[in-house]
């Protein structure tokens, strides 16, 4: 689905909740015992974050994230990208579902291993308003950005956590500022 949206440059919201319903029937074959591949457990979670980008509605973001959790032990890294997708504005501005983000995030971040993934982890914090990121997140941003090995894709996860923490009027992080942190 994801090549196929790729080559025709986007896709259609029926094509997005078919994404999302074949997603939880893998889910539920999962759940019944049948085995899974990590490459086909990323494929899924990569059509659903890109179907969940599209979502408007908080309750169908919560549900889908709930729904797909448990492919997200099997996949750490595309978890990480269906977190950024699911992080709109309609979700990490209501504090339950902020909060289910930053619990998500935290419990993924340790296990991810990839560059990628470790930038869309710093962005999604850096997403969450500032009433319900506490202040080790900060830090947990700073540790992100600096287990970046690819000096491009860190300067532009910097410029964007910079900008989302200037547009909520937090403390800038990065740079020489985050590496102090880190230490």
């Amino acid at each position: 689905l994801v090549e196929k949206w790729r080559a025709e440059g986007g896709f259609k919201l029926s094509e997005a909740i078919y994404a999302l319903g074949l997603a939880s029937l893998v889910v539920q074959a999962v759940r019944e015992g049948r085995p899974l591949s990590k490459e086909d457990t990323e494929k899924t979670l990569r059509a659903a974050s890109e179907a969940l980008y599209m979502s408007t509605l908080p309750e169908a973001i919560v549900v889908s994230l709930l729904v797909l959790s448990p492919l997200g032990e099997k996949a750490p890294d595309q978890w990480a990208a269906v977190l950024t997708s699911a992080a709109t504005p309609a979700i990490v501005n209501r504090p339950d579902l902020a909060k289910y983000i930053l619990k998500e995030l935290d419990g993924v971040r340790g296990r991810v291993s990839e560059d990628w993934a470790r930038a869309h982890l710093a962005i999604t914090y850096s997403l969450l308003p500032k009433l319900y990121m506490p202040e080790e997140s900060y830090h947990t941003v700073c540790e992100l950005l600096n287990r970046i090995e690819d000096e491009l894709l860190r300067t532009l996860t910097e410029a964007c956590v910079l900008y989302h923490f200037a547009r909520r009027g937090l403390e800038a992080c990065g740079g020489r500022s985050c590496e102090e942190r880190a230490e």
